[in-house]
């Protein structure tokens, strides 16, 4: 996998780009989380624990959050779907696995 960093010009804070059966990831330059969090991994070299678990609890109830907007059943269907594949797809990645 590869990811990149670019300005992207919607809201969202990654984007996936698909060519010859690859998978590129774009973190939005432009997002709040990039600005606050993202480019802190970049740039610092020591973030505790307990930053780097806070940042991925904003991510995770910003999920939480986006999945109780939906108001039809079909869509609700469609996120819990996609949240059991990335989670499979998570831990595929950990152990190595395309």
């Amino acid at each position: 996998y590869r990811v990149i960093e670019d300005r992207l010009d919607d809201g969202a804070f990654f984007a996936p780009v698909y060519s010859n059966g690859h998978a590129l990831t774009v973190v939005n330059q432009r997002h709040p989380f990039y600005k606050q969090f993202y480019r802190l991994l970049n740039e610092c070299s020591t973030l505790s624990a307990e930053e780097v678990r806070h940042m991925i609890q904003v991510l995770m109830m910003a999920a939480v959050r986006a999945e109780g907007m939906m108001t039809r059943a079909s869509d609700r269907e469609a996120v819990a779907r996609f949240r059991q594949i990335w989670g499979e797809s998570i831990a595929a990645t950990l152990n190595g696995k395309k």
